[in-house]
C-alpha cells in the first residue's frame, strides 16, 4: 500500500475520485470567474472615495453604479429577487443607497409581468446643503419580448409610484427598450447587449431623463450571472438644462 494513501480517501489512480483534485478545480474556477469583477469593481468606486466638501452634480461628471441580487426561480413562469444597489459619484461619493424585492410572472413566453418594491436613500441639495431623504418607490411593469435571428427585443414599459420624503409625490413612467445579441464570446459568455431608457414625470414637461447603456451580460461561474456596461446618463432640471454624465455600471446576480 502507498503509506501516502490511507483506507476509505479517495486516491489519483485513474477511474477513482479524487477531493482533493474536485475541490481545486472548483476554487480556480470561482476564483477566476469573480476575480475581474471584484478588482474593477474596487478599484472604480476607489475613484470616488468622498471629497472633503461635497458639491452638486456637474456636467461630464464621472459616476459607478453597482446593483447586487439574489434571484429564486420558482417555477418555469414565477421567479423573485431581493437586491441592493449603490451609486457613486464624482465630487459627492456615495449618494444613492437602494433595497428592493421583487416578483416576475411570465404567463406565455414573449410576454413578462412584475411588480417591485424600492426603498430608497438619496442625497439631495437644499439650501446650498447635501442632505439626505427616505423614498418609497413601489412599481408594476409589462415587457413585450421578440426574438429574430437570435436578437432579443424587449420593451419594458414601468409605472413607479414615488412616495417621498419632505418632497411631493409624483407618479413617473419609464420606457426601457433592450436589444441584446446572440453572440456569447470566451468562457465567461460575453453577450454584447445595448438599451435605451426614458423617463416622463408628473408635474415636470416632458422628457426629464434619458439612460443610454451599452455592454455585456457575463456568466461568471455556474449561479453567477452579472453585467459591465457604460450609461451615457442625462437629467434635465427645473429650468430646462440637460447635465450628463458618464457611469461605470456592474451588477451581480446569484441564481438558484
Amino acid at each position: 500500500m502507498n503509506p501516502k494513501s490511507k483506507p476509505g480517501f479517495a486516491t489519483t489512480k485513474p477511474g477513482f475520485f479524487s477531493f482533493k483534485t474536485f475541490y481545486s478545480k472548483n476554487l480556480r474556477k470561482l476564483f477566476s470567474a469573480s476575480s475581474l469583477f471584484v478588482i474593477s469593481l474596487f478599484l472604480a468606486q476607489g475613484i470616488l472615495i468622498p471629497r472633503a466638501a461635497a458639491t452638486p452634480a456637474k456636467n461630464e461628471d464621472f459616476g459607478v453604479w453597482s446593483i447586487y441580487d439574489v434571484e429564486k426561480k420558482i417555477n418555469a413562469q414565477w421567479k423573485m429577487k431581493v437586491g441592493e444597489e449603490l451609486r457613486f459619484r464624482e465630487h459627492n461619493g456615495l449618494h444613492y443607497e437602494e433595497t428592493h424585492v421583487a416578483v416576475d410572472y411570465k404567463p406565455i413566453q414573449y410576454l413578462a409581468l412584475g411588480a417591485e418594491y424600492q426603498q430608497i436613500c438619496t442625497s439631495r441639495w437644499k439650501n446650498k446643503q447635501n442632505m439626505w431623504y427616505w423614498d418609497s418607490v413601489p412599481r408594476i411593469y409589462v415587457t413585450p419580448q421578440y426574438v429574430f435571428k437570435g436578437f432579443s427585443l424587449e420593451d419594458r414599459n414601468m409605472l413607479e409610484f414615488r412616495i417621498k420624503q419632505q418632497a411631493e409625490d409624483s407618479l413617473r413612467y419609464r420606457n426601457l427598450v433592450t436589444l441584446t445579441a446572440p453572440w456569447k464570446w470566451t468562457r465567461f459568455q460575453l453577450q454584447p447587449y445595448t438599451a435605451n431608457e426614458i423617463f416622463i414625470e408628473t408635474g415636470k414637461k416632458g422628457m426629464n431623463e434619458d439612460r443610454y447603456f451599452s455592454g455585456v451580460k457575463v456568466h461568471w461561474w455556474g449561479p453567477v450571472y452579472g453585467s459591465i456596461f457604460y450609461l451615457l446618463h442625462s437629467t434635465k432640471s427645473s429650468v430646462g438644462k440637460w447635465t450628463v454624465m458618464n457611469i461605470l455600471g456592474t451588477s451581480l446576480k446569484v441564481v438558484f
